[in-house]
């Protein structure tokens, strides 16, 4: 903004003049080095870098932007459309890995919500110039926004983009905003990502205790399915079933589940599992008759309920065995 800037520069013209004869060469140099054509949405406020569905002081459960629109000119009244909010998700801190939906498509970057110009009815408090809140609920998030997503294994990244349209068409991003402005007064990150830990639903795992068995040895697989849910906050998932079906190589021998396991079948009943609480099974069977080197795969089936499992840990649900001699 202007009268801010301009006071930068005064500032360096003064210790300019008390500190060496160059003064005058620092001053130009600083404005060849400044571009001023461009606008930027300062973010003033920024949110959590983490935040998860139950919330609480420490960890919110809402993602809070307060922000400014500053042109380059230093005018107090920017001249500008609207702002855009772009929402997309990752599986990863280096936005690799795109969050998938429920039939395995990514899901990829969208137009979230739109603010007009309107919407900045207040100027801001730091530099008096229009200000404008943004916020979403992680609540929101899943249910709404990403309700057919399927996150990774780790917790995932929400990224928020911003663009600032001007009245005469020009748009600034992250793509380009860097390249237009710099200084102090100019920086203005339009991308931002928050780690969003999703702590609801069931979550499966499977592991054996031998990866490199023999023909004819018992192997043992522990099956294992926890309601990941706050235990205060948290809900009881109902009527979780889970299809853990021994392929072929593998005989099925015996399991501890009293009953609930359908060896025929595969399908495991599990019944209710309260928010913390954890539901275990030990299966047990034998390696058939294969050549030596002849790898195995066991691969079982997410357990399922009454509600969503919106993180699937795929890694945790198969195992390759090699049979040795």
């Amino acid at each position: 903004m202007k009268n801010i800037f301009k006071t930068l520069l005064i500032i360096l013209v003064v210790f300019g003049i008390t500190s060496c004869e160059d003064s005058d060469l620092q001053i130009d140099q600083l404005y060849e080095n400044v571009d001023t054509s461009g606008a930027v949405l300062r973010i003033l406020e920024y949110p959590a870098d983490l935040v998860n569905l139950t919330g609480g002081e420490v960890v919110p459960n809402t993602i809070d932007f307060l922000f400014e629109v500053q042109e380059g000119d230093g005018s107090f009244a920017p001249d500008f459309k609207e702002v855009r909010v772009y929402l997309s998700a990752y599986d990863d801190q280096d936005l690799i890995n795109p969050t998938i939906d429920v039939d395995g498509n990514e899901i990829g970057e969208f137009l979230y919500q739109t603010i007009d110009a309107s919407e900045f009815d207040t100027l801001s408090l730091i530099n008096g110039l229009p200000e404008a809140n943004y916020n979403s609920t992680t609540r929101s998030l899943l249910d709404d926004t990403f309700s057919t997503a399927v996150f990774g294994a780790a917790n995932p990244i929400i990224v928020n983009r911003f663009e600032l349209e001007m009245t005469d068409g020009r748009v600034w991003t992250d793509s380009n905003a860097g390249a237009t402005l710099s200084g102090p007064y100019f920086e203005s990150p339009f991308l931002t990502r928050t780690i969003f830990k999703v702590n609801e639903g069931i979550q499966t795992k499977m592991k054996v205790d031998e990866e490199e068995p023999e023909v004819g040895e018992e192997l043992k697989f522990t099956l294992e399915v926890k309601n990941v849910g706050d235990d205060e906050l948290g809900f009881t998932v109902t009527n979780i079933t889970m299809n853990a079906l021994l392929p072929e190589g593998l005989t099925y021998d015996s399991d501890d589940g009293d009953g609930a396991f359908d060896a025929v079948t595969g399908i495991w009943t599990i019944g209710d599992i309260a928010p913390g609480d954890t539901e275990k099974l030990k299966l047990y069977a034998i390696v058939d008759d294969a050549p030596v080197g002849t790898t195995l795969t066991y691969t079982v089936q997410e357990a399922k309920g009454d509600q969503r499992n919106p993180v699937v840990d795929r890694t945790k649900l198969t195992v390759d065995m090699v049979i040795q001699e």
